[in-house]
């Protein structure tokens, strides 16, 4: 019976121990997945994640590739991001982009964009509303299914058609406002608004609107990185058909993301085109020994990780119920202990 008391407080203490292991790697575990600062590069894309700002940005020319659900570069923030950047240069949106990006309320798409893939925006349920530019030509099936929250979306022209499920789900959708040049119609797929409070492009929810104008108004905003102005915006005016370049400006310890801006008047009804200005970064030598003492300011007050006080405290507990655990298991039976003291006195 002896035996069996024993083994049986060993078998509570290495349960409990078990447990408790298994709240600090869940504690920690969790505490880690909490978004945080990121960034990364594929092709010739550069993206950051801002934690704080619970911002995205995408930088760099050309498409950004197609991804399984839950292959996209920045699946660690994806639950966290609220805001979404692309700057002038990307081309494409590929599939599923931005699909669950749950929190997302803002989107910002330059006019260099031309085509938006299947669910690239799948429920993001808490986006509102959001404009498609003039150079987008297609949306893919799904684009926007199961928006719940999507009240308003305005598509600036050259989108003649819309997928399957483009807008399933979407039951707060109010306006669709679609423009397309003159003389021609836009179609859709018989159940591109399933279970939409837009029953189809007859609804009286749908304007459509014609692009009839020839001239095209160009502005060109150059901001720093943290958006504020870094030059004058430059503004003009071109013909449909025409072609046009602009320089970007020269600032002193800065360098833009674009050296130029150029491009072909296509059917747009304006086009807006936004060069970031970075900090030069200065030269390695001169600056080693002052970055060095700035590293070692920067760690010192760097604050603790929530993970890893989460972590410490749960160690903690376990380290502390293990020595209450030791002192129960190996504490003198009280009954042995009265028998030796009999004996003792006898």
């Amino acid at each position: 019976m002896k035996k069996l008391n024993k083994w049986l407080k060993l078998s509570v203490a290495i349960a409990l121990l078990f447990a408790f292991m298994l709240t600090a790697t869940s504690c920690a575990t969790t505490a880690q997945a909490e978004a945080k600062d990121d960034n990364g590069k594929f092709d010739d894309i550069e993206w950051t994640y801002d934690a704080d700002d619970k911002e995205l940005v995408i930088n760099g020319e050309g498409a950004i590739s197609s991804f399984e659900v839950a292959d996209v570069p920045w699946k660690a923030a994806k639950i966290s991001i609220e805001t979404i950047k692309i700057s002038s240069g990307i081309t494409e949106i590929g599939d599923n982009a931005f699909a669950f990006c749950s929190k997302l309320t803002s989107v910002s798409i330059p006019s260099t964009v031309t085509s938006i893939g299947d669910s690239a925006f799948e429920a993001c349920i808490a986006l509102d509303a959001i404009e498609i530019p003039a150079g987008v030509t297609e949306l893919g099936e799904r684009v926007f299914a199961h928006c719940s929250a999507l009240e308003e979306v305005i598509i600036l022209g050259n989108v003649s058609h819309f997928e399957s499920w483009a807008f399933k789900g979407c039951k707060s959708l109010e306006t669709l406002t679609v423009y397309c040049p003159e003389g021609e119609t836009v179609t859709a797929a018989d159940d591109a608004f399933l279970e939409c409070a837009i029953d189809g492009i007859e609804d009286s929810g749908v304007e459509l609107k014609t692009t009839n104008t020839t001239a095209v108004d160009i502005t060109v905003k150059y901001v720093y990185e943290d958006g504020t102005e870094a030059a004058a915006t430059y503004t003009t005016t071109k013909n449909k058909g025409e072609s046009y370049e602009v320089a970007s400006p020269e600032i002193e310890g800065y360098e833009p993301d674009k050296s130029t801006v150029s491009g072909t008047v296509a059917n747009l009804l304006s086009i807006e085109e936004t060069v970031t200005y970075k900090p030069v970064e200065a030269d390695t030598e001169d600056t080693a020994e002052v970055g060095g003492a700035e590293s070692e300011g920067a760690d010192e007050d760097k604050p603790v990780n929530a993970g890893t006080i989460i972590t410490i405290v749960v160690f903690a507990v376990v380290i502390i119920a293990l020595i209450v655990f030791a002192i129960f298991m190996f504490r003198p039976d009280k009954k042995v202990a009265n028998k030796n003291n009999k004996n003792n006195k006898k």
